[in-house]
């Protein structure tokens, strides 16, 4: 079944269509995925105790997006599946530096509740608009490089450095300095 811009129910997709609809840059794609599985990403941050429940569901609505983009139609598991794992291992991730206290570069990353959107919009609504979505590809696209748009999207799903670095045939260090650079790049593109 094909995605249709004139479609009036496309909630009523599979997954894979509504994935390629994503993949080519159709807007209503976005927006019906996230409604599908909000609940899921919503359930699995409830079972992580002792973090912010919100805070994990938005990162989960990120690996929504980005397991989106590298799931694999002609692999072993079904879409919902694939997100799961994703879902589950970003959230473990979150949870796990948090935990540690780890501590990323100074200014490499920018608490969601401090980024200057325009129109001095909450950046919830932002995120879960598909308009929102579509600007957040879009910018992902003109500002980033092909490397670190694999090396932020890998690592949005939930991978390590290392793993990413593995994934992609590059070295740890050079996947860590794309992973810097897209962050910089991203945050000065959403300041203007």
């Amino acid at each position: 079944m094909r995605f249709d811009e004139k479609l009036t129910d496309p909630a009523s997709l599979p997954d894979e269509a509504l994935i390629r609809a994503l993949r080519d840059g159709r807007e209503k794609a976005a927006p019906v995925l996230v409604e599908r599985y909000r609940p899921l990403i919503a359930s699995l941050a409830a079972g992580f105790h002792g973090a912010d429940t919100e805070d994990l569901v938005q990162e989960g609505l990120i690996s929504l997006i980005s397991a989106a983009y590298a799931y694999r139609e002609d692999g072993a598991a079904a879409f919902k599946t694939y997100l799961t794992v994703c879902v589950t291992n970003r959230m473990k991730t979150v949870v796990k530096r948090e935990r540690t206290d780890k501590r990323t570069p100074q200014g490499a990353v920018v608490p969601l509740e401090e980024l200057e959107l325009p129109g001095g919009e909450d950046p919830e609504d932002v995120v879960l608009s598909d308009e929102a979505c579509l600007d957040l590809y879009r910018l992902f696209d003109a500002a980033l490089s092909k490397l670190e748009r694999r090396v932020l999207l890998e690592h949005l799903a939930g991978l390590s450095n290392a793993a990413v670095a593995e994934k992609l045939g590059v070295s740890e260090k050079s996947a860590e300095n794309a992973l810097s650079r897209a962050r910089a790049k991203l945050k000065a593109a959403l300041s203007k």
